[in-house]
């Protein structure tokens, strides 16, 4: 029995030591044979892996990406596409709806509310920042990366939370681009079918997957921008810079830590995927 023992436990040390494992390991460097990779067996994922090379569709899933797909050094255009793509993501409706809350909802004067949206801003979007430079590190998506971090079942609650997040802010921004559409198009078009344009226009960027998303993104924020200099240009006029905040002492205080929570909350929204868009990128 003894010996059978030492059997079992010698045979249990080879088989998860960290050279066989290594390839699921968070941040493991060593590279992968692919020709030892088997084919897959799942006639789904043979059909994804069809349609990938067919229709450039992104068939990966929560698969780690290997360093062997993105053994590439940094150049002038990765660091142009990160700049891009964020501001081009947060240049919208949505945010400039949180914009106005400060002195909509908390009655903060002018200067008040751009200071605390400026500071949350900037708050969101440095925790976002450090969330997405796991992508490099790990080639995890990032919901992944958290069973690391947080361990198996906690995990699982940050998935249904993201699932919270996504859906709440997929209904906003179909909602307000479905009403856009409609405004601008003289009331020729109805609210719902504005709404439906907008939700298949994202499914579209969506199903496509990150390349498809990088292309879209490159260009969006040039019709984004020119709209924020028209809402500028007309609303500026109007802007009241003058009136103080109207609450006082600790009641004040109170609204603008709120206003900065609120506003770090925009970009803080990213966080839950984050890494993803940087899973094919080298590490430094």
């Amino acid at each position: 029995m003894e010996s059978t023992l030492q059997r079992d436990e010698k045979h249990l040390a080879e088989n998860t030591s960290p050279s066989n494992n290594s390839i699921n390991h968070v941040g493991s460097t060593e590279e992968v044979d692919l020709a030892t990779v088997p084919n897959p067996t799942s006639k789904l994922q043979r059909f994804a892996n069809r349609l990938e090379a067919a229709a450039g569709i992104e068939a990966r899933g929560i698969e780690r990406v290997p360093e062997s797909e993105r053994e590439r050094k940094y150049a002038v255009k990765d660091y142009l596409y990160m700049a891009m793509i964020w501001f081009s993501a947060n240049c919208t409706a949505n945010n400039m709806a949180v914009g106005i809350l400060g002195p909509i909802a908390y009655d903060l004067g002018f200067v008040d509310a751009m200071i605390c949206c400026l500071f949350g801003t900037i708050l969101g979007s440095y925790l976002t920042a450090y969330i997405s430079t796991f992508g490099p590190v790990s080639g995890n998506r990032t919901l992944v990366i958290a069973r690391y971090t947080i361990g198996w079942w906690p995990s699982k609650l940050c998935v249904l939370l993201n699932l919270v997040i996504e859906l709440g802010y997929g209904v906003v921004d179909t909602i307000v681009a479905g009403l856009i559409l409609s405004v601008v198009n003289g009331s020729g078009m109805s609210v719902i079918v504005g709404i439906v344009i907008a939700a298949l226009i994202s499914w579209m960027v969506s199903t496509f997957g990150i390349k498809f998303f990088n292309m879209f993104e490159r260009y969006t924020w040039i019709p984004q921008v020119c709209i924020l200099f028209i809402f500028v240009s007309v609303a500026s006029p109007h802007f009241d810079t003058t009136t103080p905040s109207a609450a006082t002492c600790t009641i004040l205080i109170g609204n603008r830590l709120s206003y900065v929570f609120l506003s770090a909350s925009g970009p803080l929204g990213w966080s839950a995927a984050a890494a993803d868009f940087y899973v094919y990128f080298p590490l430094l």
